[in-house]
This record gives structure tokens, C-alpha cells and sequence, in this order.
């Protein structure tokens, strides 16, 4: 699991540049899922985090394959 912060980097771009970036980390984010959830932080109409929740789902072996 990657705990680097996904906008660190923002600081050192231009505004628009900023904003293609963030939207393609978003989406990238939505893409990378199979189960879960994708939750955008905005302050002053500025995202300002992406958190990320993974669902694995495990099956549980039916009383005929144990």
C-alpha cells in the first residue's frame, strides 16, 4: 500500500497543470478498484485529499467444498 500523500507534488505546479493532475489522480483512484470506495476532500472549492478504501472480498468455503 502506498502511504506517500498524492498531492504533495501539487505545490510545485502551475494551477491548471494542478487541476489536470488531480482529476487524473481521481480517476485513477476509481480505476484502481474492484470493491471500495473513493472519497475527495475539498476546502475552498480546492480538492485537498483523496482517500482511497480497498474492500477485498474473501469467500467462505460452502459446507459441500469443506
Amino acid at each position: 500500500m502506498n502511504t506517500k500523500n498524492p498531492l504533495s507534488s501539487l505545490a510545485r505546479i502551475s494551477p491548471a497543470s494542478s487541476d489536470e493532475l488531480t482529476a487524473q489522480r481521481i480517476l485513477e483512484a476509481i480505476h484502481s478498484l474492484k470493491y471500495g470506495s473513493v472519497e475527495v476532500t475539498v476546502h475552498d472549492g480546492r480538492v485537498v485529499q483523496i482517500d482511497r478504501k480497498e474492500r477485498i472480498r474473501v469467500q467462505q468455503p460452502t459446507a459441500k467444498e469443506s
